[in-house]
């Protein structure tokens, strides 16, 4: 198995998920504890279904920066 290549911020109790630095997705706290409790990226897993969904906002261009995570 895979280990899930991503970064994982929490920033005033909001959680963020990125596959490259300044292009974050938030996320539910729920998602980040399961995500650092299991990074394997198998089927059905948090962290896959992330992976996919991070790469869809990638795409659209609807990702945010580090500064506005942190800033929101």
């Amino acid at each position: 198995m895979t280990n899930a290549n991503c970064i994982l911020l929490t920033v005033r109790g909001k959680h963020y998920y990125a596959e490259k630095f300044g292009s974050f997705i938030q996320i539910e706290k729920w998602e980040y504890d399961r995500i650092l409790n299991n990074p394997q990226l198998y089927y059905f897993s948090t962290a896959l279904k992330k992976h996919f969904e991070w790469q869809k906002a990638d795409k659209e261009g609807t990702t945010m920066s580090f500064a506005k995570a942190v800033a929101d």
